[in-house]
Formats: C-alpha cells, structure tokens, sequence
C-alpha cells in the first residue's frame, strides 16, 4: 500500500503506509461528495487533530489516525484540505488543496444521551435491518451509506430530537468503531 500526496504539482511524499491508515482515508473518501455543482469543500477531506473527515451533507465519516500519521507523514498540515486526485489497488493519490473554509460539522455530536442504543457485529443485511428498527417508524437510511461501513464492530445511538418552537424534527445516527466514525442523517418516509 501506498500514499502519495502533491503539493504544487509536485510530489512531496511517497509513504507505505499501514493498512489502518489506508483503509481509514479510503472510508473518509467514501462520504465526500461526488456533486460537482455543489460546494467544492464537500469533495474534499480535512486533516484536523489527528482527524480525517469527510461528508458529502447526509452523511459524515471521520477516521482518527492519531499519532501514527505524524510519525508516518509530517504532510498533513492542520486544519488543510485534501482531495483524492486516484485511488488505484494500494495506491492512494492526494492533492494537497490548503486551508478553505469546510462546514461546520462538531454540532453533530450531541451531548445528551441517544434515545436508543445497539451493538452491531459487522455489517451484514440482518443488522442494517436492526438499524432500521431502531428508529422512528417514519425514518430510514440508504442502504448504500450503512454498506459503505466497514464489516467489523460497531456501537450505534440514534438521536431524536423535536424542536417545539419550529416544529421540527432533527434525527441522527451515530456509528463508532474502534478509529472511524459516521453520522447518517435519516430520511423521513412519506406516508
């Protein structure tokens, strides 16, 4: 496996790699968005404390790599942006992008408690089925987001909320592994 990031059209690193961090950006790649007439920031992923992340406005996934990305590759600027210039077997190309404004993304932590909780063993179709569950009767997720998790264990909160004032409603799911993380907004099915 490998990384390679460009800076300026030149290449500045060429680094090996450990398949965490490997499989961890090409998870963060996953949820950023493919719209090339919406906002530029969404198609890209920020470095931030340790931090990759990447949404595309439904969904949010980060991948914590910690100190093992500043002994591996010093590159990794805080607070810049990053692009996935190819991704080929083992080989991942990033485009060093900068510093840019990228949304505002810490609100979808919430710290109140979940109105529900469960445990998943991997990603199986029985399990998106338990996700689906434990939500409101008149929410669901894509199918394509839960499968674009990876198959290991993950703890699951559903978030709730109903604003009074506006009448609205605002659900989220949260999924945590070990190093990754995904908010999944779900969609309201129409009666």
């Amino acid at each position: 496996m490998q990384i390679n990031v460009w800076m300026n059209e030149q290449q500045v690193i060429n680094a090996a790699p450990s398949s965490e961090l490997y499989k961890g950006l090409l998870f963060v790649e996953k949820a950023t968005s493919k719209d090339e007439e919406g906002t530029r920031a969404l198609m890209h992923i920020l470095y931030k404390n340790g931090t990759f992340i990447g949404t595309d406005g439904h969904r949010l996934h980060t991948y914590y790599a910690g100190e093992e990305i500043e002994s591996e590759s010093p590159i990794f600027i805080e607070g810049h942006l990053y692009h996935f210039i190819s991704k080929k077997k083992k080989v991942i190309n990033l485009g060093h992008i900068g510093m840019q404004s990228y949304p505002d993304f810490e609100f979808l932590f919430p710290d109140i408690n979940p109105k529900k909780e469960l445990f998943l063993s991997g990603i199986r179709d029985e399990e998106y089925v338990r996700v689906i569950k434990m939500m409101s009767e008149n929410r669901g997720i894509k199918y394509n987001y839960f499968n674009d998790l990876p198959n290991e264990s993950w703890n699951v909160k559903y978030y709730n909320e109903i604003n009074a004032d506006q009448l609205t409603e605002d659900s989220k799911l949260i999924f945590h592994s070990e190093n990754m993380t995904a908010v999944i907004m779900p969609f309201k099915i129409k009666e």
